[in-house]
């Protein structure tokens, strides 16, 4: 009984933690192709450099490559098993879409669907890793072949499925963030909270927002972007009191992912930014939704979202989607990052009050 319960610890354990590392893997393709090619977006609107447009869209379409690739890595994977699993990935954006009642389909090539990617790259991980339990004198060619042919088989009987997901919850945020009322008010203070901690959690926040297309819902958006922007530079404020300068920055311009080890030493260090976040979620209700461009592209508006003030990305995609206005940028400054500042500024003395935070529960200085 013991040794049959030790084995579903074992096989749990494993998944959660095979699940961490590729959703990891996942970010890595995700910044390295979309997010990248979002950012040049951003310099092809100034004057002059339209040209970098024509890069960029190429960039933004290696998605799926860059996730299978990711995921590949993220595994430890070697040598034609990581082409394999990379170019599976980009299987993943090539979708069939049987008609009802007939045996015809359509194909939709490049569907920028995250998931779809990850779930392909997956399966066919998986088919390889069966494969690699025993050598044999043609892996240089079965590999690939059973790692393609299993992300093929994907693409055609299953892909529309998973793709299917993305679009459900998409609208379910949609239809959520339509209701006027406590349900809005509700939804901002959830989105800003949950997206946030997915942020500072080994789990890619941007991801998720890109994968259900956070963008088709500007309100939505912006709450996420409250959010995220709260745990970085919350956790920059709590990382100043036991580090120097050089990890301030890191924590609040690169990731306050960095401090995820100190979360788990003590999970009630995360209390400040989770609070902030909560209280800051609804004014996304102030946000003048005409602020922004009619023609605004909403998978730039998903990488805000998911962003926070990571390499600036988030204030300045939300940023270019209202065409600079200039309300817009005060808002910007005032809410996601002035306001987050002050406030856990103000809980990180209260917490430290009354010693539920203690000098060295944020140090850092180990790892960087």
């Amino acid at each position: 009984m013991s040794e049959t319960l030790e084995k579903k610890e074992t096989f749990w354990t494993k998944l959660k933690d095979n699940a961490m590392k590729t959703t990891n893997g996942m970010a890595i393709g995700l910044f390295g192709t979309l997010i990248i090619g979002t950012i040049f977006d951003l310099f092809a609107k100034i004057p002059g450099l339209e040209i970098i447009s024509s890069w960029s869209t190429v960039i933004k379409g290696l998605m799926g490559a860059g996730i299978g690739l990711g995921v590949a890595l993220s595994l430890k994977k070697q040598g034609v098993a990581v082409v394999a699993v990379m170019a599976a990935g980009m299987l993943g954006t090539c979708i069939f879409n049987w008609l009802p009642g007939s045996n015809q389909f359509t194909v939709s090539t490049g569907v920028s669907d995250p998931l779809s990617c990850y779930v392909s790259a997956i399966l066919a991980v998986i088919v390889i890793g069966l494969m690699q339990k025993k050598k044999t004198p043609v892996d240089l060619l079965l590999i690939p072949l059973l790692g393609l042919l299993t992300a093929m088989v994907y693409s055609l009987l299953l892909a529309e499925w998973v793709h299917q997901v993305t679009l459900f919850i998409s609208k379910v945020i949609e239809w959520s963030f339509s209701i006027n009322g406590a349900i809005s008010f509700i939804m901002c203070i959830i989105v800003s909270v949950l997206v946030g901690m997915a942020l500072t959690a080994p789990i890619s926040s941007v991801a998720i927002c890109v994968a259900i297309v956070i963008g088709n819902t500007p309100l939505a958006s912006v709450a996420a972007l409250i959010g995220c922007s709260t745990q970085m530079l919350g956790f920059a404020i709590h990382t100043a009191r036991d580090n120097k300068w050089g990890s301030v920055i890191a924590v609040g311009i690169g990731t306050s992912m960095l401090q995820f080890k100190n979360i788990i030493k003590k999970p009630l260090i995360w209390l400040p930014t989770i609070i902030v976040s909560a209280l800051l979620g609804p004014l996304a209700l102030t946000f003048n939704m005409n602020w922004f461009d009619p023609a605004y592209i909403p998978a730039t508006l998903s990488v805000s979202a998911g962003m926070g003030t990571s390499g600036l990305v988030g204030p300045l995609n939300i940023w270019s989607c209202t065409n600079y206005n200039v309300w817009s940028i005060v808002w910007v400054v005032g809410i996601c990052i002035v306001a987050p500042l002050a406030l856990v500024f103000a809980c990180d003395l209260l917490f430290r009050k009354f010693g539920w935070i203690k000098k060295g529960d944020y140090s850092l200085e180990s790892d960087l």
